[in-house]
């Protein structure tokens, strides 16, 4: 009886309510616009109330609602506020040791992507996406891998026979792992080897890089010239230029490394029918593998410490100044034929680095035995090679990662790195051009690429407001600042050349995708295409239109030798963008991006590259000091930002990604209020009404981060990135945004709201 008196009272409150015109989200809203700390004035005339109530964005209010934590006060804690309930409603899947919206995101992107290339019509399709389609089958209908075990890999390590149909393989025995190849050391002896020859070749043949890490890029001081870039070590482990210590001092993980090694011989060595001795296999190989990935670690760390040098050189002098290192071997194994024709009449078009580094280089060589580098050199082919094998050599895989990264020893799902390869990477030129022609026809129409497009100009002239209105930089650098500002070109969504089939045709014709092959041996080919695709336009002219990155990843970048900015289709999805998104959720969050990025371009080390993108650095010393003098603000405040019994942010290491994040919010917000400075109307989501679209601009830009992390995890992302854990670069970041606190009516001295605030743009 009471619960049917109280539903009568409901009801006829309901209908009064109705019949005096008034509605359950005009009370709601009127009790938020009066509540302490509220910014809107009872004597002021309030603009009209209009729901959206449409299907999309009733979709995002609902995703919204889902994250927020409404028993945490928004003015204490930001972060726990907008994304407290995440974790509650997306489970870490068990590959991974950490999970967030960014993933979250990447996943359905490439569940998207599965779907296009499914009902991609292979008839119709372009060669490039015709090729990705059979990558993409062959690597999830693999079951040669299964049968094979070790034996494809075997083959080429043994005799240097790659699968048929496949096209590179090791001639005269230079792939023997001496580890389980006993007949190494006299075919070392004979002289058919070198160590430099090797290491040309890994990276032709297979795209693996060993003890120099080199490609084709723009030339900083000449930007329009292709050169060849000579670098640290790309470290095997995955692991960041901060964390060397795990190498030094992570006993656990590095046992672990070295098991991993111990396993895979035994089972390589099961499978090519080579006896294991009754001892095991000599552990000084394995020592000093593990020993020399040591000695690397440190010598790349050091030349990250700003020891190197930079510098253009020809052959000869190399030759001349590092002569302990046979450059031609190198180089002759490692180019293309046409480049290295180039190189040898004398071209200039190699950057090395750091000297330094080299001498490190040199120095390892000489320390170990030959056996050591080979054996090494061949681990790099090998532990790249383990995810592509069958089950026995994933899961050794996976137990290895579940000791560095603290996880369960749960193997990577085959079709998620099967996606991942047709998405593709920003080093290298890759399948990501293809696959994105299916995505766009199905995902990615014009009417969206022309909203993102408007959003991106929008923020940009946000970001020169900022620059006009900062009190770091005098005339002079706010004038240089404007001109590149005005040249900086941008890219969304796509470069126009994958809808044409001609183009990719050209960009594809030589990858070669066998059928009937294992998918490590078509990885191979593919990595093998890349690294010649990457190299053969050096010495040439680059390309000012190169979109710099696959259009089907979710991220977006600054690209300083170019001065351009862009943003894949892959970015620009739900909810971080929607063409049906209020303006606020778009700007809040797809739009923060857009002004972190082209930050970049007028940060410290934007200072460096002019309009043009060469490096003429365009700062007065007075804009230099006070730009120095600010960040010391972000640098003790993001200090001060800790874990118990794990550790603290470095300020220093994440000040530049936490100077862009502030940039980047207060020009999105600029760009924001621009676009509606119209438009007077209070929008409010239907679903959502207690919230105001200033305040769904900045819980939509909290949502980027929102996730989970394992202590470990955290751990090496506090130790070993340029950026800050998720949950600070939100805070920190809102809490030096006056606009957010007016938003949310946090009062002074609230902790997100404190009386002294990091000012730079």
């Amino acid at each position: 009886m009471k619960k049917a008196a109280v539903g009568l009272i409901v009801v006829g409150v309901v209908l009064v309510l109705a019949i005096l015109g008034v509605s359950i989200a005009s009370l709601i809203i009127a009790s938020n616009n009066s509540s302490p700390g509220s910014t809107n004035s009872p004597q002021q005339t309030q603009p009209s109330v209009v729901l959206k109530d449409d299907p999309i964005s009733n979709e995002f209010a609902t995703d919204l609602l889902q994250r927020i934590n409404t028993s945490v006060n928004p003015c204490d804690d930001f972060y726990e506020f907008a994304c407290g309930n995440w974790p509650t409603h997306n489970v870490a899947p068990n590959f991974t040791s950490s999970w967030s919206q960014y993933d979250l995101v990447s996943q359905s992107v490439g569940d998207m992507i599965a779907k296009a290339i499914k009902v991609a019509d292979i008839t119709k399709a372009s060669q490039g996406l015709s090729k990705a389609i059979q990558f993409y089958d062959t690597c999830l209908s693999d079951t040669l891998a299964e049968t094979a075990k070790g034996k494809v890999l075997g083959a080429l390590l043994f005799d240097g026979k790659a699968e048929e149909g496949t096209l590179n393989g090791f001639t005269d025995g230079h792939g023997k792992w001496p580890v389980i190849d006993s007949t190494f050391d006299d075919f070392y002896t004979a002289g058919k080897y070198s160590f430099e020859s090797q290491m040309g070749y890994l990276k032709n043949k297979f795209g693996i890089d060993t003890f120099v890490y080199t490609y084709a890029m723009g030339y900083d001081y000449q930007s329009n010239l292709t050169i060849m870039w000579t670098t640290g070590s790309m470290l095997p482990l995955g692991l960041g230029i901060f964390m060397q210590d795990t190498y030094l001092s992570n006993t656990e993980a590095m046992t672990a490394y070295s098991t991993l090694q111990q396993n895979v011989a035994n089972l390589l060595a099961r499978d090519m029918g080579v006896k294991v001795p009754a001892k095991g296999f000599d552990q000084d190989d394995f020592k000093n593998m593990l020993q020399i990935e040591i000695d690397l670690a440190n010598a790349t760390y050091l030349d990250y410490q700003g020891q190197g040098q930079e510098s253009l050189w020809n052959l000869d002098m190399l030759s001349k100044q590092i002569p302990n290192f046979k450059w031609t071997d190198f180089l002759s194994n490692l180019l293309p034929d046409q480049v290295w024709s180039d190189i040898k009449k004398g071209d200039a078009i190699i950057n090395l680095d750091s000297t330094t580094y080299m001498t490190s280089v040199i120095n390892i060589l000489k320390k170990y035995r030959p056996r050591d580098i080979q054996n090494y050199m061949i681990w790099r082919l090998i532990k790249y090679s383990l995810p592509y094998m069958s089950s026995e050599y994933t899961q050794a895989l996976a137990d290895f990662n579940a000791v560095l990264y603290k996880k369960t020893n749960q193997v990577t799902p085959k079709d998620k790195l099967c996606l991942s390869y047709i998405r593709g990477n920003y080093e290298m030129p890759n399948l990501g051009y293809a696959t994105a022609e299916a995505y766009i026809d199905s995902y990615f129409g014009d009417d969206i690429r022309k909203g993102a497009q408007i959003m991106v100009e929008s923020v940009k002239e946000g970001l020169q407001d900022l620059m006009i209105e900062s009190t770091w930089m005098d005339l002079d650098t706010k004038a240089a600042a404007m001109k590149k500002a005005l040249f900086m070109d941008t890219f969304v969504g796509y470069p126009d050349w994958v809808k044409n089939k001609t183009a990719q045709a050209i960009y594809y014709e030589k990858l070669h995708v066998p059928a009937k092959v294992t998918f490590l041996s078509l990885n191979l080919n593919l990595r093998s295409w890349a690294v010649i695709k990457n190299f053969e336009p050096l010495g040439g002219i680059v390309d000012r239109l190169d979109f710099h990155g696959p259009p089907v990843v979710t991220d977006a970048w600054y690209t300083a030798t170019s001065n351009s900015f862009s943003i894949p289709a892959g970015e620009l999805v739900k909810p971080f963008y929607n063409h049906g998104y209020p303006d606020a959720a778009n700007y809040g969050a797809a739009g923060a991006v857009v002004g972190h990025e082209m930050s970049h371009g007028f940060d410290s080390n934007g200072a460096n590259y002019d309009a043009y993108g060469n490096i003429n650095n365009w700062w007065s010393n007075s804009s230099t000091v006070h730009f120095d003098k600010s960040l010391q603000c972000l640098i003790k405040q993001f200090n001060g930002y800790c874990y118990p019994d794990i550790g603290c942010i470095n300020g220093a290491n994440t000040v530049t990604e936490n100077t862009a994040d502030l940039a980047g919010i207060k020009a999105a917000y600029k760009a924001y209020l621009i676009k509606n400075s119209e438009d007077k109307t209070d929008y409010r989501l239907a679903k959502a009404p207690q919230y105001t679209m200033d305040q769904i601009f900045f819980l939509n830009f909290a949502s980027f981060w929102c996730g989970v992390s394992s202590e470990t995890s955290l751990k090496m992302s506090l130790f070993g990135d340029v950026h800050a854990p998720g949950k600070y670069r939100v805070i920190g970041t809102l809490s030096n945004v006056p606009e957010f606190s007016k938003a949310f009516g946090c009062k002074k001295g609230d902790p997100m709201n404190p009386e002294n605030k990091c000012s730079i743009w």
